[in-house]
């Protein structure tokens, strides 16, 4: 509500460097409806400060993936319309890419480890959650 702040996770920063870094965290359970957003960064000396505010809206899509964990096959409850599916992996690799996907996903040529799903539906819906293999 911008009054109330939850904290939602950390990143250890990687201290000083020359190089530019680049940070990502995945909310996983937003709340539905608009969530606010901001970062605290925390410097060595122990001062502190926030970024801008930013808000995102999610909305309830019935979607339903499963069994996670999965050995091979992964099961996809969508909602009506045409949904591509993206699986990338912890480097934010996109290693599967599967326009209008049915209600499966062959995951059996994949290594074990734990990777990132993305849903695109038509209307331009987007849904992510994390898959182990």
């Amino acid at each position: 509500d911008e009054e109330f702040w939850n904290e939602i996770g950390q990143i250890p920063a990687a201290g000083n460097s020359e190089m530019v870094r680049q940070y990502q965290f995945t909310d996983q359970q937003p709340d539905n409806g608009l969530n606010y957003y901001r970062l605290r960064q925390v410097d060595l000396d122990g001062t502190h400060s926030f970024s801008e505010v930013r808000s995102v809206s999610f909305q309830e899509l019935g979607i339903r993936v499963y069994p996670n964990p999965v050995e091979n096959t992964l099961h996809l409850d969508l909602p009506a319309g045409d949904w591509n599916a993206e699986l990338l992996d912890g480097l934010g690799r996109s290693i599967l890419s599967v326009e209008q996907v049915g209600s499966e996903l062959d995951l059996s040529q994949l290594p074990a480890g734990t990777y990132q799903l993305r849903l695109t539906g038509s209307e331009g819906q987007q849904w992510n959650t994390t898959v182990v293999k």
